[in-house]
């Protein structure tokens, strides 16, 4: 009877063993599968939104959202490099407590750059949010805790190193530069109204770059001498912006809506009576990264090419802003609203708000010319697309034929709104492009 019953228990076990083996085998296989259909492109541009979000919200101006954009792109794209056994653009390799065979590059790198986007951002809630749906995500598609959990090491090892790059960079050091005083002589920029502000980030050419040897490296040429002679290119220019503003009040003139279109001033202020408020907007760089997503989601663009891209424009713009502000400072040069109301008419009026900084070289050209032309590198010259990046804040979207079409109309925005000269816009565009170009060569094997 006892030999039965050994019998009877050895079968037990062996079924028992049998089972957790189908068991386990069931297991790894569903999340295998689950983990396939899990799609980390989404969960980018998902981490991408959150970002977008708590810029507009915090009002970053276009250069330091610049550099908000930028790290914690790049931490993505270093995490899910080294944890692929590659070097990254700025580490070569990093030791982490994590169990390396544990770590799953996608996840790791979406980690990182949630884990940097918090430490440049005041509005956190919209990045913590997104990183706590993330992991659920994960979870509910499969992935065990231990793989998060490793992963998730793995991710603040790279991010703690990006944030020490950052920390490093020369913005810290220019929050505490004294005030820009302007120079008072003939054809500089000097604070314009309605508000008169100081100058906006005067010290930022201090700031590292990221890809380019220097913040001068690629500053344009000198903008026309300030001259109210009718036969000078300045006095011609001048003119031109004075026509292309004279249907303001037409409120079906698509110039009108071209410059509103592409605005992107993430701070304007609006008086109503006593009371001062003010717009939201995203920034160029922003637009412009928003342009990128919706072309990577709309050619379904695998998650390692999402990334690199992602990496690439993002330095582009940061790059772009630090080039741009450097000439701006440099060449000094005076606003139209400024000479149109002290030398023409007092009462002209334009559609768009004009920023606080010199005229010379157009931001919105410069940035335009970096992003199309690293757009045009990797996703194609004659991309046919809609743009509802503005969607949420009241613009109906355009479509183009190409981002250099993109490019131009943004460009040329600036002038219909009569915030710019030709010369800045023309001169902008090429100073971009070149960036653009140089930064693509260093990474021409990407």
């Amino acid at each position: 009877m006892t030999n039965i019953n050994n019998f009877f228990i050895f079968l037990f076990l062996i079924s028992s063993f049998i089972a957790g083996c189908s068991n386990e085998k069931h297991q790894e296989k569903k999340q295998r599968q689950t983990s396939i259909q899990f799609d980390f492109s989404i969960e980018l541009s998902k981490a991408h939104s959150c970002l977008d979000s708590a810029i507009i919200d915090d009002f970053f101006s276009p250069p330091v959202a610049s550099r908000i954009y930028m790290y914690p792109f790049l931490a993505a794209n270093e995490c899910f490099k080294l944890a692929n056994d590659k070097s990254g653009y700025l580490l070569d390799s990093v030791n982490s407590t994590a169990i390396k065979s544990e770590v799953k590059p996608s996840v790791s790198s979406i980690f990182a750059f949630y884990k940097v986007s918090k430490e440049l951002v005041y509005s956190n809630t919209y990045l913590k949010s997104g990183e706590q749906e993330f992991e659920e995500n994960l979870l509910q598609s499969g992935y065990n805790q231990n793989l998060i959990d490793q992963s998730k090491v793995y991710a603040e090892t790279i991010a703690q190193q990006i944030i020490n790059k950052f920390q490093t960079d020369g913005y810290l050091e220019t929050r505490s530069m004294k005030i820009y005083e302007p120079i008072q002589e003939l054809g500089r920029w000097i604070p314009t109204p309605p508000e008169y502000a100081n100058a906006l980030e005067p010290h930022w050419e201090v700031l590292t770059t990221i890809c380019l040897d220097s913040a001068s490296q690629f500053r344009c040429s000198s903008p026309p001498a300030y001259s109210l002679n009718k036969n000078s290119a300045f006095y011609k220019e001048l003119m031109e912006v004075i026509e292309k503003t004279a249907s303001i009040k037409d409120v079906n003139d698509p110039h009108i809506a071209i410059a509103k279109f592409w605005d992107c001033n993430p701070f304007v202020p609006i008086h109503q009576g006593h009371v001062t408020v003010a717009e939201k907007k995203l920034t160029p760089g922003g637009h412009w990264l928003r342009i990128a997503q919706n072309a990577m989601n709309d050619q379904k663009t695998n998650f390692s090419d999402r990334l690199n891209i992602y990496n690439v424009l993002s330095m582009g713009i940061f790059d772009g802003f630090i080039s741009c502000w450097e000439a701006k400072y440099h060449y000094n040069y005076i606003r139209p609203i400024t000479v149109i109301k002290n030398e023409f008419n007092n009462n002209w009026e334009i559609p768009l708000y004009t920023p606080n900084f010199p005229e010379y070289p157009s931001g919105h050209s410069v940035i335009s010319g970096v992003s199309a032309k690293i757009l045009t590198n990797y996703i194609g010259e004659n991309y046919t697309f809609t743009d509802s990046s503005e969607l949420a804040f009241g613009m109906a979207p355009r479509t183009f034929s190409s981002f250099n079409e993109a490019r131009n109309e943004a460009a040329m925005s600036r002038l219909y709104g009569g915030i710019h000269f030709r010369s800045a816009i023309e001169n902008g565009v090429e100073q971009g492009s070149l960036i653009g170009e140089f930064i693509l060569r260093k990474f021409k094997d990407e």
